[in-house]
């Protein structure tokens, strides 16, 4: 999860990441989010979704970003069911011709 105000943060502990999270730093000021959470599963990236700013105009506490994560890996296992299932169904039409 990348969390635009904590940019700079990540960049000072992992100073080797510098240019992809300034990169992602850039793509997030010019689309005015302040959230990106990848998709993942089993080390595998199947996408992301991104969050601008709060419609009440506050930050994100601990709590949304818990909420944000679970929701992230619960899309993420969804997703890849539809991805199984999309080829399951390849498969079988491949079979049957």
């Amino acid at each position: 999860m990348v969390v635009e105000k904590e940019i700079e943060f990540m960049v000072e502990q992992r100073p080797e990441l510098k240019d992809i999270l300034n990169g992602s730093r850039r793509v997030m000021r010019r689309l005015n989010l302040e959230i990106l959470v990848p998709l993942t599963l089993g080390g595998k990236i199947l996408g992301a979704v991104a969050f601008g700013k709060k419609k009440n105009g506050e930050l994100y506490t601990s709590d949304n970003i818990k909420t944000l994560k679970g929701f992230s890996e619960q899309l993420s296992v969804a997703l890849a069911s539809v991805q199984n299932y999309e080829n399951t169904l390849k498969f079988i039409q491949n079979d049957l011709t």
